[in-house]
C-alpha cells in the first residue's frame, strides 16, 4: 500500500495517511512509514505491575467505597481484560499508557482511594 494510492475522500491530509473506517490503526503506522509494537510484552508489564500493586492492597481494608468498587472480583486475569480491550475497543497502545497516567494521577489526587481486585478492572 502507497501513500500515493489514497484519494481526497480518504483520511489523507499533508502527507500523512491518518486513521479512519477505512484505515486501521496499524495500516497508517505502516503507509505512515512508523513501526507498530507487539501489545503483548507491553500488557505483560502492565499486568505486572497492576498484581504487584493489588497484592499488597487487597490487605488493606477499605476506607472510601467508590462507584468503582464491584460486588466481586472478576474472574478474567487482569492482562487478558486490557487485550480485550485493545482488541474490541480498537485502542492505541498510547491510549493505554495514557490510561496508566490518569490512573496514577486519580490514585494521587484521592488519597483514601486505593486500587484493589474489587476495582482494578473498572
Amino acid at each position: 500500500m502507497e501513500i500515493e494510492e489514497y484519494s481526497q475522500d480518504t483520511n489523507y491530509e499533508d502527507g500523512i495517511v491518518l486513521q479512519s473506517d477505512t484505515i486501521k490503526y496499524e495500516d497508517a503506522y505502516k503507509l505512515n512509514q512508523f513501526q507498530t509494537i507487539d501489545p503483548l510484552p507491553l500488557v505483560e508489564i502492565i499486568s505486572m505491575i497492576f498484581e504487584g500493586i493489588i497484592k499488597q492492597t487487597d490487605r488493606i481494608p477499605d476506607q472510601v467505597i467508590t462507584i468503582f468498587h464491584g460486588k466481586s472480583v472478576p474472574e478474567i486475569r487482569i492482562g487478558d481484560y486490557i487485550l480485550r480491550i485493545i482488541k474490541y475497543g480498537k485502542v492505541s497502545m498510547e491510549s493505554i499508557v495514557l490510561a496508566l497516567i490518569y490512573i496514577d494521577r486519580l490514585i494521587q489526587l484521592n488519597q483514601g482511594f486505593l486500587l484493589k481486585s474489587i476495582n482494578l478492572h473498572r
